[in-house]
């Protein structure tokens, strides 16, 4: 027997064999729907978060309406200063603060990669989702400048 006959021979015992055919791949597609059902409401969803814009233009609130698109992100308020929404996440009427930095706009036309300030679980959470989510914002809102 050659190595393609060989090959076909196993290939067939393999497909005829209900037994292997139900593990090797109704394995997988049960695996791959009751696996992740347990995590199912574990993942944040329209957490409370006040903003802070300390550079108020129109770029900013731009960013704001994006974030705000998510659906792990409800912003609620809109405080004057840090300390203000800190008041309110140490109150718990929010569960995190964005904070849009002063010259933000400005610091996008030069380049520099705006830095924001963030409290709360919703960022500890998902910190690495939303820093890919906040710099296609950044890398977006720089493109229109």
């Amino acid at each position: 027997m050659s190595w393609r006959e060989i090959l076909v021979e196993e290939f067939k015992a393999i497909i005829s064999n209900p037994v292997v055919m139900l593990t090797v791949f109704g394995g997988v597609f049960f695996y791959s729907i009751l696996y992740p059902l347990p995590y199912a409401n574990q993942i944040p969803l329209e957490q409370k978060v006040t903003v802070v814009n300390l550079d108020k233009s129109k770029v900013s609130f731009d960013l704001e309406r994006m974030v705000n698109a998510a659906p792990q992100v409800h912003l609620v308020s809109r405080a004057h200063s840090v300390e203000e929404a800190k008041q309110q996440f140490l109150k718990g009427e929010v569960s995190g603060i964005f904070v849009i930095p002063e010259h933000f706009y400005r610091d996008l036309l030069l380049g520099k990669a705006p830095t924001s300030l963030r409290w709360g679980c919703l960022f500890l959470l998902s910190l690495r989702h939303h820093s890919r989510r906040l710099s296609a914002c950044w890398w977006h809102l720089g493109g229109r400048g």
